[in-house]
């Protein structure tokens, strides 16, 4: 097993926009799902239907708490690449100065 990853500015900023991509459909994914949880409730009532409003309700929480985390993730990752960048110009710019 390797002790070495091997990063690239180009290859990060690609896999970011494609979680951004991922991540920004979920609020709509959620709404649809809210609809159809609805239009499935309204067809019955009593302890069934309260259990199943209460679970639902609970889903929809834990899902968007899961969203916010994946987004505040995406925004850590952005700001990982950032840093990089910066400390590979760095790098760069302290080694080119060396002379041998």
């Amino acid at each position: 097993m390797s002790n070495w990853i091997r990063v690239s500015a180009p290859r990060m900023d690609t896999d970011s926009q494609e979680m951004a991509e991922l991540i920004n459909m979920i609020p709509k994914r959620m709404e649809e799902l809210k609809i159809a949880m609805d239009r499935l409730s309204s067809g019955w009532k009593g302890v069934a239907h309260d259990a199943f409003c209460v679970q639902v309700a609970s889903d929809m929480e834990y899902m968007a708490d899961f969203y916010r985390l994946l987004n505040d993730y995406n925004i850590s990752f952005q700001e990982s690449r950032k840093k990089y960048i910066e400390c590979e110009q760095k790098t760069y710019s302290m080694s080119k100065d060396i002379r041998v």
